[in-house]
C-alpha cells in the first residue's frame, strides 16, 4: 500500500484533472498546489505531521485574497479532504505543527 501523503497526492492530482476536464481552471490550479504542498513536506515524515502541515498551508491560501475566489473555494475544499484523510487513517492532526515535531 502506498503512503498516506502518497494517497492524498493521488487524490490531489484527481480532483485537478476533473477541474481540468471540467474546464474550471482556477480550481485546477489549486488542486495541483495541493499536490505540491504535499510533495515539499512528507518526505521523512510522519503522515500525521505531513498532513498537518499541509492542512496549515491550504488553510492559509483558502483566506488569502491575492487568489481568485473559485481558486480560495477549492483550497477550502482541499482543506476538507485533508481532514477526511485524517480521519479516515486515524491520524490526530495539530493546530501548529512543525517539521521538528509536534
Amino acid at each position: 500500500m502506498a503512503s498516506i501523503p502518497k494517497l492524498l497526492m493521488d487524490e490531489f492530482y484527481s480532483m485537478e484533472r476533473a477541474a481540468i476536464n471540467e474546464e474550471k481552471y482556477d480550481r485546477a490550479q489549486a488542486f495541483s498546489a495541493s499536490e505540491n504542498a504535499v510533495n515539499n513536506v512528507m518526505h521523512g515524515l510522519p503522515p500525521a505531521l505531513v498532513l498537518s502541515l499541509v492542512k496549515v498551508t491550504l488553510t492559509s491560501l483558502s483566506t488569502d485574497e491575492r487568489f481568485p475566489e473559485a481558486e480560495r473555494e477549492a483550497f477550502a475544499e482541499a482543506v476538507i479532504v485533508v481532514d477526511i484523510f485524517a480521519e479516515q487513517y486515524n491520524l490526530t492532526l495539530v493546530d501548529n505543527p512543525s517539521r521538528e515535531g509536534y
